[in-house]
């Protein structure tokens, strides 16, 4: 099940990297997810997490698809899968605050207030999470309790930034490889593609924002963060990579790209085989 959910991951982010980029770009930036922790040694574990990070670039693609042309099925798929992301973690509020900030903010997102199409969203959110937030109340938001139990709270002052920047570095280590494959950009800037104020904002807020709302909310709430949590906050930051490449990609470094991916993907597979071939609890799976 967790494979399927990288497997939409992978999609959702193809897709939604074809709405800013060119189409070879796009499928560089699949590749760059490769790189991502998460979406490699992880994917055995298939938890709430797993299924954030098939129904977060499933949002962002079908929010970008509502905004662009203002149909009701897209926004009716948008209120879905937000729905679904909020019942599989509470942690989806993260995603749901950059997206609504977005439609405060941009003048073209704006216009979809007009619409009848985000007012329509409302109903599959509706339809999935009311009855759990009747449920909440019936039962002192016991749910709720327990997420904030896990997250240690400061008790000193410096502490606010210490989790703060512990959970960034974790994430951005992570990230790591993905930024270390984006190095066959290097001196292939393509300088006469430009975004849209549109699309560079969606990039800021939906695909970024999530990443520094948490961060954030952990410096000024005093909350350490489990590293667990950026499961779903790291693929989206790809499409960032790449706007700020807007590679000109040529065969030789498309080919390079690729068969960096492919090494490591592999690398990956082998050194996770043989740490579990030869863990003390795999002698117990006999």
């Amino acid at each position: 099940a967790s494979s399927l959910c990288v497997a939409i991951c992978f999609w959702a982010i193809y897709q939604l990297a074809k709405k800013f980029f060119t189409p070879v770009q796009s499928v560089a930036c699949a590749f760059l997810l490769e790189g991502i922790y998460y979406l490699t040694i992880s994917v055995p574990q298939f938890n709430d997490n797993a299924l954030e990070l098939a129904l977060w670039p499933m949002a962002a693609l079908f929010f970008y698809n509502a905004l662009a042309e203002q149909k009701t099925r897209d926004w009716l798929l948008v209120g879905l899968v937000l729905g679904l992301s909020l019942m599989a973690k509470y942690l989806a509020v993260i995603l749901m605050l950059p997206m609504l900030l977005f439609l405060l903010i941009n003048p073209d997102a704006r216009v979809s207030f007009k619409r009848k199409g985000l007012y329509l969203s409302v109903i599959p959110f509706a339809l999935l999470t009311v009855p759990h937030i009747v449920w909440l109340f019936q039962n002192d938001f016991i749910t709720m309790t327990y997420a904030f139990d896990r997250a240690e709270r400061a008790w000193h002052f410096t502490n606010h930034f210490k989790f703060a920047f512990k959970f960034a570095g974790e994430q951005l280590l992570a990230l790591l490889p993905s930024v270390l494959l984006s190095l066959w950009f290097i001196q292939s800037r393509n300088k006469s593609e430009h975004l849209s104020l549109f699309k560079k904002q969606f990039l800021l807020f939906v695909c970024a924002g999530p990443f520094i709302t948490i961060v954030l909310l952990s410096m000024v709430k005093g909350y350490a963060l489990e590293p667990m949590w950026g499961v779903p906050l790291l693929a989206p930051l790809t499409l960032i990579i790449m706007a700020m490449w807007k590679p000109a990609l040529t065969q030789f470094r498309f080919m390079g790209l690729f068969t960096s991916s492919l090494v490591l993907l592999l690398l990956v597979t082998t050194v996770y085989g043989i740490s579990t071939a030869y863990s003390p609890f795999s002698s117990n799976c006999k």
